[in-house]
């Protein structure tokens, strides 16, 4: 067996050990959920069916009230763009919605939720194409991944709902402190929202975002997958930069950090192919992995001497023509962090020296040659 195939075995086994490690730690020390109870008591029992208005809901009974899972019209005949989720089923009062509800391709546009549904659950409405959701008084809790519907241009909520309300057409926690849900196209975040929280706009046809300066938090996952959201500037007060808060932007071609920054999370922005500049503010104090990852058309790095760690494959599948200029001191640099790009992947340790350009146009990391930087 070569070195190269020894030294991939032992970091796939390092891999498969830590994820099993993990996943023992957080069985063991996980917080008691009481959702958990109710899902397997869900899993568990008999679905049902009813037909209203020709369509056939699919739903189970939990303590005598009904919790769809699924809508199937009848006689392969397509849905009307307007449904109304009937308020009970059999007698049996609807209080949740679960599920992925609908198919993908049903052109179902508009919907509204009756009185009486307290819980819109994981990935009820997901990837379907609606316009408008109504939400009634009586909903109390809704999933972060509830209402992952691209082309959702407003959200209606029932001023009498205690626990959310709707401004510029988004879905807010009562008092507006923290964004739930949110719409597509061209969107201005209200005055007064602090979090973003995860997966918020993952998945929309988001264009463009005004964040206000009140917001201190944004989520894992925020903003992932907003293919048409070409810029984001990211107010101060903003500490941590969330895992996987960008990731798989396309058309993301400027961001601009504030100061106060002090970590880019895990895939923060991997996958953004159209970014090329990347000028990451003093302050900040770790790259994280894959954080710039597959960014294939990303030419340029400036990096502070605040950074103290750079993780694996932070920048990993870049540009072949990546200029990086860093002044880094006393930092831990991943051997792989800028693997697949350039010439930057075969360095390891603390950087006492920080990195130099030499006058035959090779750069030096503790005195020792890296390669050539164009």
């Amino acid at each position: 067996m070569t070195k190269s195939r020894k030294t991939k075995l032992i970091y796939c086994v390092a891999i498969i050990l830590a994820t099993a490690v993990g996943a023992l730690w957080y069985w063991n020390n996980r917080e008691p959920d009481e959702e958990y109870g109710f899902r397997v008591r869900f899993d568990s029992a008999s679905e049902r069916t009813a037909t209203v208005d020709g369509i056939k809901w699919h739903y189970a009974v939990i303590d005598g009230e009904a919790h769809i899972v699924k809508a199937v019209r009848r006689e392969s005949k397509p849905f009307s763009s307007h449904v109304v989720i009937p308020a009970e089923l059999d007698g049996y009062p609807v209080t949740g919605v679960w599920g992925s509800i609908f198919k993908d391709n049903d052109p179902v546009r508009s919907l509204v939720i009756p009185e009486g549904v307290k819980e819109i659950g994981w990935c009820a409405f997901n990837g379907v194409r609606l316009d408008s959701v109504t939400i009634p008084s009586t909903v109390t809790n809704i999933d972060i991944n509830a209402l992952r519907c691209r082309n959702v241009r407003k959200y209606i909520v029932s001023p009498d709902n205690q626990s959310y309300c709707e401004t510029n057409g988004l879905v807010c926690t009562k008092g507006g402190k923290s964004l739930v849900r949110c719409i597509g196209g061209d969107v201005t975040i209200p005055e007064g929202v602090t979090n973003i929280p995860s997966w918020a706009f993952s998945g929309s046809n988001l264009k463009s975002v005004v964040i206000p300066r009140g917001v201190v938090s944004i989520g894992m996952g925020a903003f992932s997958e907003c293919k048409q959201l070409k810029s984001i500037s990211i107010p101060s007060g903003v500490n941590d930069v969330g895992a996987f808060a960008f990731k798989g932007c396309l058309s993301l071609e400027h961001v601009d950090f504030p100061p106060g920054v002090t970590n880019i999370e895990d895939y923060a922005f991997e996958g953004c192919k159209n970014l090329k500049q990347v000028t990451i503010p003093e302050g900040v104090v770790e790259i994280c992995s894959y954080a710039f990852a597959n960014c294939e058309n990303l030419e340029s790095v400036t990096i502070p001497s605040s950074v103290k760690s750079i993780r694996e494959h932070a920048f990993s599948c870049c540009s072949r023509d990546l200029k990086m200029t860093m002044n880094l001191i006393d930092a831990h640099i991943s051997i792989d962090a800028f693997s697949r790009s350039n010439a930057l992947s075969e360095f390891r340790g603390v950087n006492r020296q920080g990195m130099q350009l030499e006058n035959d146009g090779t750069w030096t990391f503790d005195g020792r040659p890296i390669g050539a930087v164009r």
